[in-house]
Parts: C-alpha cells; structure tokens; sequence
C-alpha cells in the first residue's frame, strides 16, 4: 500500500512539475478567432478577441486543461451595422426583448446599456477537459446554453519556442438558441464555422 501511495503521488508530482500556465495574445488576425457565416449572397467573415488560460507541457505540447472566453462585443465583421446585429442575437435574452421580432439595435448601431434588450449573455466559453490524439473535448457557452463539445486540436511549436493552437469546427446556431433574424430580404445560414488561430505564450508566475 505504501508503495501505490508513493507511486501515484509520484505521478502527481510529475505531472504538476511538466504543467506550465500559458494564454493567448492577440496579434491582429494572425492570433485569434475568426468565423465565417453563409447569407443569401455569400458569406460574411469576421475576428474577435480571446483569452484564456492553458496549462501544458512546452516540450512534448500537451494540455492538461484549457479555458477560453471570446466577447460577444468583440466580434468585428467589418460592417457596424452588422455587428450590431451580431451582438443581438448573440447577447440578448429574448424573453422580454423586441428581438427577435424585431432588431433591437438603434439608428447608431448600438445596444441599450440595461433593460430586456441589453446584452445578458456578454461573453461565449470554451472549455476543454482533456485533449487526446488530436482531439480536445470538453464543452462550449454561447447563449446561456452549454454543451459538450469536441473539436480537432493541433499544436505546434516555432523556431522561437512559441506554440501555436489551431483548430476548424462548425457550430449549429439554433443548438444554442440561437435567432438570426433576417435584414431586409437576406437570411443567414444556421452553421458557423470557426477557426481558432492561437498564440500562446508562458503566462508570469506571481
């Protein structure tokens, strides 16, 4: 009995010794997230912000846990009007809200501050429980509504020791209860695919 208790508080200690705390920075679009999202005549792409914490091994690159958090008011498709209605649909609780009957946003692209049609659901989480041949599972927050989650995860590590996380996975708006509604004649599609395009630097130990 000894001996297990030694052996598995030696595996504990091994593993807490190779565990090092990293987060993402943003560089422009080169290290972030973007989306594309089909419409009636296209597809609209954007990028938002991201942080979070990983802990991992630098030298053989794997996670042991990972949390991430993207602002819905981040999410920049290039168009105001657009990203106004981005953060509606994403932001608000529609109990009680105009939306999706009708768009919230006023004639300047913006949400009010407080009230039904205020933005209750400010952030979308991800959070990755274990990370296996490639494959991260854990869950995903958008909406108010969380669900288990699993995503392709590759990790690489550059001539300057910098690694890098990306991953492409679609999403299903309406599993999240989401509403797009429709501007005028142009509907958006259901899916979004996201790419995550990450780089992680070693977060200073107070």
């Amino acid at each position: 009995m000894k001996i297990l208790s030694c052996f598995f508080f030696g595996v504990l200690i091994s593993s807490a010794a190779v565990a090092a705390p990293y987060h993402p920075v943003s560089i422009g679009e080169s290290s972030g997230v973007n989306f594309e999202i089909g419409y009636t005549a296209g597809t609209h792409e954007g990028h938002a912000q991201i942080s979070g914490t990983v802990d991992l091994n630098p030298e053989t690159l794997e996670i042991f846990s990972a949390s991430f958090s993207v602002p819905v008011k981040s999410m920049d498709s290039g168009n105001a009007k657009r990203d106004c209605h981005i953060r509606e649909s994403l932001g608000i609780n529609y109990i009680g809200s105009v939306y999706p009957q009708s768009h919230a946003c006023n004639g300047k692209n913006q949400l009010p501050t407080d009230g039904p049609n205020s933005v209750a659901y400010p952030e979308m989480k991800f959070t990755f429980v274990t990370v296996t041949a490639g494959i991260a599972k854990g869950s995903f927050e958008m909406h108010g509504v969380k669900k288990d989650i699993e995503i392709p995860l590759k990790l690489t590590k550059d001539a300057e020791g910098r690694v890098m996380v990306k991953s492409d996975f679609d999403l299903k708006l309406n599993d999240y209860g989401v509403v797009v509604k429709p501007f005028l004649v142009i509907t958006t599609a259901d899916v979004a695919t996201v790419h995550l395009n990450l780089l992680l630097i070693p977060t200073p130990l107070r």
